[in-house]
């Protein structure tokens, strides 16, 4: 049995418009329900984060204006209420001291954006089908 829309709520902090629609719609065609928020820059997403709803996992880019990825997780991973949350960094970056970075502060996974279309939505049903059929995520 799956859990209702409710209790699976994917927030996705990302400042492309465009790169936004390919994970909303890569994640929409689960055939597990996902409730998804969009924030489209960090102070947002923070506020968001400390509002009523949990997330049940949090997908975001590290370059995003004002306050960035880094000040995201850090947040995240200092919050009783949030650590737990798997993060995911989908970031266009390969720098290697990015990559250590988010993992030192408790990312749960760095995946570096492909640039080509056809790689990009392979790469986000991947992501879906780990995070939301194949691993348990609190609830």
């Amino acid at each position: 049995m799956f859990l209702s829309v409710d209790f699976n709520p994917l927030l996705v902090v990302e400042d492309s418009e465009d790169d936004f629609e390919f994970i909303d719609r890569a994640f929409s065609k689960s055939e597990i329900p996902c409730k998804i928020y969009h924030c489209d820059e960090g102070k947002a997403a923070m506020e968001f984060l400390e509002g009523e709803i949990v997330p049940s996992m949090v997908l975001f880019d590290l370059n995003l204006p004002g306050v960035n990825g880094y000040k995201i997780l850090e947040f995240l991973k200092n919050s009783d209420k949030l650590k737990s949350i798997p993060v995911v960094i989908f970031s266009s970056s390969s720098n290697e001291t990015d990559i250590e970075e988010c993992y030192r502060l408790g990312a749960n996974c760095y995946i570096q954006k492909p640039v080509d279309f056809k790689k990009f939505n392979a790469t986000l049903e991947t992501v879906k089908r780990f995070w939301y059929e194949i691993a348990r995520l609190p609830v």
